[in-house]
């Protein structure tokens, strides 16, 4: 077991002896922030929300699109 001066942190109590952490705990710096957490799931709802918008009011329109989108690329 490393000294707790030379470590970044003192060891807690729920260390191993070997210097590993036990599967229970959280890794430090591993966890994704919650702000960060909050505005991907923010972002992923507005695009959803988009994308249902566009579907129930451009539907037929955007099939038209997607089959001329594909004569391009499938000649």
């Amino acid at each position: 077991m490393k000294s707790p001066i030379l470590c970044k942190h003192a060891p807690k109590a729920d260390d191993r002896v070997d210097g590993r952490r036990s599967a229970r705990g959280r890794a430090d710096g591993l966890a994704m922030p919650a702000a960060a957490r909050l505005a991907v799931i923010v972002a992923v709802l507005v695009a959803m929300a988009g994308a249902l918008y566009l579907i129930l009011v451009r539907g037929d329109a955007l099939l038209i699109d997607l089959a001329k989108l594909g004569r391009v690329f499938c000649f």
